[in-house]
């Protein structure tokens, strides 16, 4: 019986294939990767020290922008957008998060007159009735 001797098969990509400077998304990935520990520890903070605005709005933030990150690759590896648009596809993605943190917020704490969410946090704004 004979083994094969071959080499493993490597693949090499070449500069031209990726667009600006550097790596396609370096930056983004270790920025998602630096939010992944960021929540965790916002988690962990949050079931410590419960009905803290400051804390929530910090783990809302840092989700969300995971979030739009994680989409990014999604959107990156399945090949829906061209490698080349990366970059405006960062930028948009991460329009749309702040658009959803903000109206995230806004709704939590009623400056958006939705009745479903009356009552919900009763220490802001006086009492539910």
């Amino acid at each position: 019986m004979e083994e094969n001797s071959s080499s493993p098969t490597t693949v090499s990509a070449s500069a031209s294939q990726f667009p600006g400077p550097g790596r396609a998304g370096m930056w983004a990935w270790v920025a998602q990767r630096i939010s992944a520990l960021l929540a965790v520890i916002l988690i962990v903070a949050h079931l410590l020290f419960t009905w803290q605005p400051l804390l929530q709005f910090l783990l809302l933030l840092v989700v969300t922008f995971h979030a739009a990150l994680g989409v990014r690759v999604i959107l990156l590896d399945f090949r829906i957008v061209d490698l080349a648009s990366h970059r405006w596809v960062t930028w948009i993605l991460l329009v749309l998060a702040v658009a959803v943190i903000l109206a995230a917020w806004l709704s939590i704490y009623r400056c958006f007159p939705y009745p479903s969410l009356a009552g919900m946090v009763p220490h802001i704004g006086g009492e539910a009735s």
